[in-house]
This record gives C-alpha cells, sequence and structure tokens, in this order.
C-alpha cells in the first residue's frame, strides 16, 4: 500500500510523455530534440528533420504509453506492485537506449542530399 504515490508518478510521467509527443508533432518542434538543436546549419544538412521528429515523437508515445500501462497495472497487481514498477522503469530505460542506438545507426534518418 505505501507504493501508490510511485504509481502515481508513473501515471502523471507518463501522460507528460504523451503530451510533448503530441506537442512534438503538432508543432514539428525539432528545437527539442536533444543533439539536433545544438548543431549548426550544415550538421543539420546530414540529418533527415522529418524522419528524427517522428522516430522522437514514437519513443515519447512508447515511453508514455509503458508509464501509464505500468500505472494500471499496479492498481490491478496491487501484490506485485514493486516488481510492476521496476519493470516499467526497467522498460522506459530500454526504450531509451534502444531509440538512441537505432537512430545514430540507421542510414533513414540520414539526410540524402
Amino acid at each position: 500500500m505505501e507504493f501508490w504515490g510511485a504509481s502515481i508518478v508513473n501515471a502523471i510521467t507518463g501522460l507528460t510523455c504523451l503530451l510533448i509527443g503530441f506537442l512534438m508533432k503538432k508543432f514539428k518542434a525539432t528545437r527539442f530534440i536533444a543533439g539536433y538543436n545544438t548543431m549548426n546549419q550544415k550538421q543539420k544538412e546530414t540529418w533527415n528533420e522529418e524522419e528524427l521528429l517522428n522516430a522522437s515523437t514514437r519513443l515519447s508515445y512508447s515511453l508514455g504509453i509503458c508509464l501509464i500501462i505500468g500505472a494500471i497495472l499496479c492498481i490491478i497487481l496491487n501484490r506485485y506492485m514493486m516488481v510492476v514498477l521496476c519493470s516499467s522503469w526497467l522498460i522506459f530505460v530500454g526504450l531509451i537506449i534502444f531509440n538512441m542506438i537505432h537512430v545514430n545507426t540507421s542510414k533513414k534518418f540520414r539526410s540524402s542530399k
């Protein structure tokens, strides 16, 4: 019963990730993509901005859904709340690492100009 606060934090963080993903997609906010926003114009031309934005948006949605599902499962599986919380955050970190590797190694994010 003492982990309800952590479940609420999971839900709020998940909703925040979903909101960030929605705002990035709606306003084409590439300036919020870490690393890309600090590049000079010549470096930015080597990246496919639209694919990079789509990947960042999908990542944000995935992170939000992961945490919200974790919060819901905490309520349903009350007995295993700590396991569910740890699992949802491990998946959260895993998604970020996978996305970083995918974006930096895949040729689809490089511009063909």
